[in-house]
């Protein structure tokens, strides 16, 4: 499979995420790029309940993603924000994978993997150097593939 460009490999994505929340009778929709800190919105049938999504996508079949310092940092209010991170089919995954984590878990999950990261040291045994990039590792163990109970739509 051709490796897509990281800006397509976004896009598929969040309609990867698309398609699996209308196949749940969920009804979403893509934000325009004024919404910097989510990708979609979604609610059930009735209008009564909704979520704001932010999707992260790779193409390499790992269950390991880039963030930044800024995605540590979570707010009162953002219980219904989560993040779906998407897996796309490639030679190591024979299916799409999503993955639906809520925001409070990962800003605490990264920063405190940081934290971990920091207190070790580099390759010449000196203390290593605070930097933005962030990584989130997904649980399989905890958060199943297509599990969209978490959203809280129902």
């Amino acid at each position: 499979m051709a490796k897509l460009r990281s800006a397509e490999c976004g896009h598929i994505g969040e309609k990867v995420v698309l398609t699996e929340l209308a196949r749940k009778n969920y009804i979403a929709a893509l934000l325009d790029d004024r919404a910097k800190m989510f990708d979609l919105i979604a609610m059930n049938e009735v209008g009564t309940k909704f979520c704001a999504i932010q999707v992260k996508t790779n193409q390499n079949g790992k269950n390991s993603f880039l963030l930044n310092v800024k995605n540590e940092k979570y707010a009162i209010g953002q219980e219904n924000c989560f993040y779906a991170f998407v897996i796309l089919k490639s030679e190591k995954n024979p299916q799409d994978k999503i993955f639906i984590v809520p925001f409070k878990e990962v800003a605490e999950s990264i920063a405190k993997r940081h934290q971990e990261w920091l207190s070790g040291t580099n390759k010449n045994g000196k203390p290593r150097n605070d930097a933005p990039i962030r990584t989130y590792v997904v649980d399989e163990n905890k958060y199943k593939n297509l599990d969209f109970s978490l959203l809280n739509l129902d």
